[in-house]
């Protein structure tokens, strides 16, 4: 049954109307349609990465259930548990690790998905928890429109002290092939040993040890409207639903029914979330970098951390 948000959620998403894709309109210029279409011309390969507790089987299921359902063989892995019994999908990486379930085991299960992603030397890699939902077309519409082998890592800037600005993990962090190059330049082992030298001097926050880790490579980080860190009220999950730039990417702090509420709803969605009304992408995009700051502002006060 789903929760009461869930149930909510159901007609506020219903009264919004249908956006269909559009050609922009001439008062957006040449480049800003560029960025605003999300057109890929070359689909990246993305690899999600699911960071789990060892008894959150159905947490995993969900997700299998829902966004991550429509992936490709060889693009999820799971770091903190083995294949469980009652999982019968096929072409997951299974990861159980030596990574405690606590705090400091989630920094832990970071540096062993990130150094997993580089093996598999895939374009991107996506760090999720099984509390978020990711709308992997947009991601990976969005991700085709940076360099992967540019170095950079993508998310939401601000969290923490380090040198390439923070970097707040609730709406996910992706990395490109080329950060993951940096920063394993001197091999797994190295990595991991500098990756947990880092996450004991911030509090075993793993995105900020990986932000540390980054900046220490000269890896920068920038942010990805579109990720949304924070927990969304219903009428602002309906907004950001229907935003059309920027498109939703991630959301966090879902419990189980509502992930499954959020994929019924998108799967009435349609396709592309673009309007060609410039005062609209502008005003979505302010939102977000509202949104976004007082999330950031937040998790400092949260983290005890400066602001």
């Amino acid at each position: 049954m789903f929760s009461r948000l869930a149930w909510l959620l159901l007609p506020a998403w219903a009264a919004q109307p249908r956006l269909v894709r559009k050609e922009v309109t001439a008062e957006i210029d040449e480049a800003s349609a560029g960025e605003l279409m999300l057109e890929p011309e070359e689909k990246p390969t993305v690899l999600y990465s699911i960071q789990t507790a060892l008894h959150n089987v159905e947490g995993i299921q969900v997700a299998l259930e829902t966004w991550a359902k429509d992936l490709r063989p060889g693009q999820l892995q799971v770091v903190g548990m083995d294949h469980p019994k009652g999982v019968h999908v096929k072409g997951i990486s299974w990861h159980k690790s030596k990574c405690p379930d606590s705090h400091a085991g989630g920094a832990c299960k970071d540096f062993t998905a990130l150094a997993e992603a580089r093996e598999k030397e895939v374009d991107w890699v996506v760090l999720l928890g099984t509390d978020n939902y990711a709308v992997t077309s947009n991601i990976e519409a969005a991700l085709s429109q940076h360099s992967s082998s540019e170095p950079q890592v993508l998310g939401i800037r601000g969290c923490g002290d380090c040198a390439a600005g923070g970097l707040c993990g609730g709406g996910g962090q992706l990395f490109n092939r080329g950060a993951l190059e940096k920063m394993l330049e001197a091999g797994r082992s190295s990595y991991l040993q500098q990756s947990m030298s880092e996450a004991k001097s911030c509090g075993m926050w793993g995105d900020v040890s990986n932000c540390r880790v980054a900046a220490l490579h000269g890896v920068p980080v920038g942010d990805l409207p579109g990720l949304h860190g924070w927990h969304l009220k219903p009428p602002q999950l309906s907004q950001a639903l229907g935003s059309s730039y920027p498109a939703p990417l991630t959301f966090h702090y879902l419990n189980v029914d509502e992930i499954k509420a959020l994929h019924a709803m998108l799967q009435e969605q349609a396709e592309a979330f673009l309007v060609g009304n410039a005062g609209l992408q502008a005003q979505g995009l302010a939102m977000w970098w509202q949104d976004r700051d007082r999330y950031v502002k937040e998790e400092q006060g949260r983290r005890e951390l400066p602001a």
